[in-house]
C-alpha cells in the first residue's frame, strides 16, 4: 500500500514519472481501489494532453470519484509522502510485480476450489495455464530499440537466405506457388483459411500439415470437425497415392508401398487432437505445453466455429470468434510460430453467385482485423469444364496479405486422394 502511495505521489510531483509508469502498470494493478480511480484520472488527463497536479486532478474527478477517495485532501496527504520522484520506476516495477503475485496466489486458490467441487482436472490446468500466460503477458517488454540493431539481425538473416537460396522468410506451407506469394507462414503471424462447406478447406490444411512437417516443421493439429482416424487415413492415401474409400475398407493392393509410406507418416512431427469440446484458452495452454516438451512451429485449428465458447468471451456468438481469434493470435507469440485457423463462410457469396471477399467475415466478429493473412477457396468454373469428373479446379484467393501481395493461386484437387496439387503438376 506504501508503494502505491509512493508511485502516486511520484506521478504527482514529475511528468516523466508518470510516463514510467505507464510503462509498468494498469489501473487494475493497484490493490487499493482509491489507488486505481486516482491512476484512472491520471491516464484521463494524460489523454487530454493536460498536466497532472492536485488541482487538474481535482477538477477532472467526478463527486462520485472523490467521494470514493475520501476527497482531495487524501490525494494531498500522498503528494507529501516522499521528497522526490528519482524512485518512480523502481516503485512501479514493485507495485507490477506484487499485482503479479496476487492473481498467481488466486489462481492457485481457485483451482484448489474447483479441483475440490470435482472440476475436470483438464479444465482447471488449461485456466490456471491461461491465467498466468496473460498475466506474465502483461510485463513490461522490451521497449524501442534502435534501427541499428534491427538492421543487424535483419542483415544477418538476409545473408542466411542468400547464401541458402531460399525464397521463402516464413514456414513453408509445402506449396511452391502459395510461398511464392505468400513468403510462406510468417512468426507470430496467423492465417484464416475460409470457404464454404465441401471445398476442400481440411484436405488443404492437411496436405499443409504433411508437407510441412516433412520439411521439419512441427505442427499441431486441432481436428474439430473430425475424427483423428478419418485424418490420417487421408494422409495416407495422399502420401501412398491410394483412394481414400478404398483404403478405409482395407482393399489395398500394393501392401508393401502402403506399408513403407506409413512408416514415413508415421515419424513426421505432428500432433492431433481430435476433441470437439476444446476452447480456445485449452487450444492455447496444449500448444504451449508441446512447445516446452518437443517444439512447435505451425498450429492449424479445423475449425474456428467449432471451438467451444467459454465465459467471459461475450456473451453473443460473433463476439465470442473475435476474443477467440485475439486469444488464438496471442498464442503465435508463446512459441514464435504460426497459425491457421479454417473458418467457415455463410451462403451470401454463394447465393450471390460471386467470389468470396473480406466482408464476409465481418459478421464473424471481425476477425479480419486480428489476421495478417486471408485466403478463401473458391470453385472456378471455367477450369472444372476441362477436368475430369473425380478432381475440381478450386483458386485459393488471397484476399489479405499484410505483408506481402494479394491475388488468385489456380489449384486442383484431386477427390479420390483428397489431395491438393499445383496446376503445373496436376
Amino acid at each position: 500500500m506504501k508503494v502505491e502511495k509512493y508511485l502516486i505521489a511520484s506521478c504527482l510531483m514529475d511528468s516523466d514519472a508518470f510516463m514510467t509508469a505507464l510503462e509498468y502498470v494498469t489501473p487494475s494493478m493497484f490493490y487499493a481501489q482509491k489507488h486505481q480511480i486516482i491512476f484512472e484520472v491520471m491516464q484521463r488527463l494524460h489523454n487530454k494532453n493536460k498536466a497532472i497536479d492536485l488541482i487538474t486532478m481535482q477538477d477532472e474527478m467526478t463527486q462520485k470519484e472523490l467521494k470514493k477517495i475520501g476527497g482531495i485532501s487524501y490525494l494531498s496527504k500522498i503528494a507529501d509522502s516522499i521528497p522526490s520522484a528519482a524512485y518512480a520506476e523502481h516503485y512501479a516495477e514493485i507495485v507490477a510485480n506484487t499485482y503479479r503475485k496476487r492473481v498467481v496466489s488466486r489462481t492457485l486458490a481457485e483451482a484448489q476450489q474447483e479441483i475440490s467441487a470435482g472440476t475436470e482436472i483438464d479444465d482447471v490446468v488449461s485456466s490456471v495455464d491461461g491465467t498466468l500466460a496473460e498475466v506474465m503477458a502483461d510485463k513490461s517488454g522490451d521497449g524501442l530499440v534502435s534501427i541499428r540493431e534491427v538492421a543487424e539481425q535483419r542483415w544477418g538473416e538476409y545473408e542466411e537466405l542468400q547464401e541458402t537460396g531460399q525464397k521463402i522468410t516464413g514456414i513453408t506451407t509445402g506449396f511452391e506457388s502459395i510461398d511464392a506469394k505468400t513468403g510462406g507462414f510468417e512468426p507470430t503471424e496467423m492465417t484464416i483459411l475460409a470457404a464454404r462447406p465441401a471445398m476442400g478447406k481440411s484436405a488443404l490444411a492437411g496436405n499443409i500439415a504433411v508437407r510441412a512437417a516433412k520439411k521439419g516443421v512441427h505442427v499441431a493439429f486441432f481436428a474439430l470437425e473430425m475424427d483423428k482416424r478419418m485424418i490420417f487415413d487421408r494422409v495416407l492415401a495422399a502420401e501412398a497415392n491410394l483412394n481414400v474409400e478404398q483404403l478405409r475398407r482395407g482393399n489395398i493392393k500394393d501392401w508393401m508401398s502402403a506399408s513403407e509410406t506409413m512408416s514415413t507418416v508415421t515419424n513426421l512431427p505432428i500432433w492431433i487432437n481430435d476433441d470437439r469440446s476444446i476452447t480456445a484458452t485449452q487450444i492455447r495452454a496444449q500448444c504451449r505445453r508441446l512447445h516446452k516438451k518437443h517444439g512447435l512451429d505451425l498450429v492449424i485449428v479445423d475449425y474456428l466455429g467449432l471451438i467451444r465458447g467459454e465465459k467471459g468471451l461475450g456473451n453473443k456468438r460473433y463476439e465470442q470468434l473475435g476474443e477467440m481469434t485475439k486469444i488464438l493470435r496471442g498464442m503465435t507469440k508463446d512459441f514464435n510460430g504460426s497459425a491457421l485457423i479454417l473458418h467457415q463462410l455463410g451462403r451470401d457469396s454463394e447465393r450471390e453467385n460471386r467470389s468470396p471477399r473480406l466482408s464476409d467475415l465481418y459478421e464473424s466478429g471481425k476477425i479480419e482485423q486480428d489476421t495478417d493473412v486471408v485466403a478463401f477457396l473458391h470453385p472456378d468454373k471455367k477450369r472444372d469444364e476441362k477436368l475430369p469428373d473425380h478432381r475440381k479446379a478450386i483458386d485459393l484467393i488471397i484476399a489479405k496479405n499484410r505483408n506481402g501481395r494479394t491475388g488468385k493461386i489456380p489449384l486442383v484437387f484431386r477427390g479420390e486422394r483428397t489431395e491438393f496439387v499445383e496446376v503445373d503438376l496436376q
